[in-house]
């Protein structure tokens, strides 16, 4: 099965609770019972420090700390191999945690690792509380119980009350964990978490939404560390640019909301393109049709556009055409959010930020560096699309269900393990994202979506990019793809009339 499947659960006269819950786990995790509803997003907090041990050169199984040389702990695992032969692989300890260094084939430096997914959390029984709760407080409660996995928490009630509660481990530790730190001292050592009361949430704020999308939770003035790897804040603050367009919403304006694809990183970037290529006198035949089309582009990521596509080839070749010369092969090693975060600072903060190219006797600026981006894109499009009308972003960005079975390609024919492919608009800077990897490819976005109406739980909708069953065979395999990619969704009945008006099968267990 999917990430998800959805269930409605009933004990007469205890619970009524309905929603999405992981398979296998008999709670629901993000969903509505009678009183209240919650959803959540990821959190990005830093849940890792790395530390730089000093190995005693006369004893591996020491390290140095506080100016003692310290024992580690030592287990021997036994690892058997399909080939039947067992192996003894001894894992080492620190006080913080277990050393890393050798299984990413680190030699030059002994790591260790602290995790908060080494203490003790309780995610089951906090889920088992949200199920339950039936106010603010309740809900509150029950988040206490995440440790491990840190979420913003979004609430509402059937009495008319939002609110966006942080629950997860926020380690309370000196400075910033995004560097390696000295292991000899316990300077750097974490001192426990933050409270819940430290940890950041609002309840019926004044502007009369809440919202989150991954992005940072806190502003500069939250005198806590919480993590350095947030989503750039395009996807939120499109939405709350939704949220301002109007005072009262109904359930057609979320379906519309959750399916957004406008982008506010093309409406940011894309200007700056056309004002550097103002004044080019010839930027070719196919260069003019394009500069046309993002002219006239609102910055919808349609799949049925081209100035999508030219987009995100625009946007990846001015990172590299920016960044590679400064910092060489270390270009290809970091991550694609590493560059959008660099084209950010650009556009937001810092214009000259690393433009020269030092690999030139002239010197630079983004007008130039832009320009030949440009018409770099232009070349690379049409070499390995050909004409225009085959650069439709829908042509190019597709999705598929794809099953880890089906690797093996006679098994994803006897079964139909994998989806179709779908054209799909949007990209992991919209409100309804869908990330992709080197060859365009869908490889992440949206897990669920679900629109709870606490006026009239009837009245609420969801889906899911797969389907309830995860056998092949079943009409439930894959069965609301389709739906999802179209943007559609499914009415969830929820009391008991609709549940019977709604039903198509009935299955009844008895004891014998």
């Amino acid at each position: 099965p999917g990430i998800w499947i959805q269930m409605h659960q009933i004990i007469p006269g205890k619970l009524n609770v309905t929603g999405v819950l992981v398979p296998g786990e008999p709670f629901i995790v993000a969903g509505h019972n009678e009183d209240i509803a919650w959803g959540m997003t990821n959190l990005a907090v830093d849940d890792i420090d790395l530390f730089a041990e000093t190995i005693n050169p006369e004893n591996s199984k020491q390290y140095l700390f506080k100016g003692e040389w310290r024992d580690m702990e030592v287990r021997e695992e036994k690892i058997v191999l399909k080939n039947g032969e067992e192996r003894i692989m001894p894992l080492r300890f620190t006080h913080r945690g277990p050393i890393i260094s050798g299984f990413r084939d680190i030699k030059d430096v002994e790591l260790s690792m602290r995790w908060s997914g080494y203490d003790m959390s309780n995610e089951i029984d906090a889920v088992y509380r949200l199920n339950r709760a039936s106010d603010w407080n309740g809900f509150r409660e029950a988040v206490k119980g995440f440790g491990s996995v840190s979420q913003n928490f979004a609430y509402a009630d059937i009495d008319g009350n939002i609110g966006l509660q942080v629950g997860g481990g926020v380690a309370v530790r000196k400075g910033y964990g995004t560097m390696i730190r000295p292991g000899d001292t316990d300077e750097y050592d974490w001192k426990g978490y933050l409270s819940q009361e430290q940890l950041p949430y609002s309840f019926n704020p004044a502007s009369g939404a809440v919202s989150s999308a991954n992005n940072k939770t806190v502003d500069e003035n939250y005198p806590f560390y919480i993590g350095a790897y947030y989503a750039i804040p395009y996807r939120i603050n499109r939405i709350r640019q939704m949220l301002d367009e109007k005072e009262v919403f109904g359930i057609d304006d979320f379906k519309r909301m959750i399916t957004d694809r406008h982008s506010d990183y093309a409406m940011k970037l894309v200007p700056m393109v056309l004002g550097a290529m103002d004044g080019v006198a010839d930027p070719g035949e196919t260069g003019t049709v394009m500069l046309n089309e993002l002219t006239r582009w609102d910055y919808d990521m349609s799949p049925d556009l081209i100035a999508p596509t030219f987009f995100e080839y625009y946007k990846k070749n001015l990172a590299r055409n920016l960044l590679e010369d400064d910092i060489g092969d270390l270009y290809n090693i970091i991550i694609g959010t590493v560059r959008d975060h660099y084209l950010y600072r650009l556009m937001t903060e810092e214009r000259d930020l690393f433009v020269d190219n030092v690999n030139t006797p002239e010197i630079e600026d983004f007008t130039m560096i832009a320009r030949e981006t440009f018409s770099e894109t232009v070349k690379e499009l049409v070499e390995k699309y050909g004409e225009m009308e085959n650069w439709q972003w829908g042509d190019i960005h597709r999705f598929s269900a794809a099953h880890p079975l089906a690797s093996v390609k006679i098994l994803d024919r006897v079964f139909s393990l994998n989806s179709d492919y779908f054209r799909v608009g949007g990209s992991n800077h919209t409100v309804s994202p869908y990330s992709y990897s080197g060859d365009f490819i869908v490889d992440n976005g949206a897990s669920e979506r679900h629109i709870f109406n606490p006026a009239d739980w009837d009245e609420s909708y969801t889906v899911i990019p797969t389907g309830i069953s995860g056998v092949p065979g079943s009409e439930f395999y894959l069965s609301q793809t389709e739906t999802y990619c179209n943007d559609g969704f499914y009415r969830e009945p929820f009391t008991l009339e609709a549940v019977e008006t709604a039903a198509r099968y009935r299955m009844v267990f008895r004891n014998k």
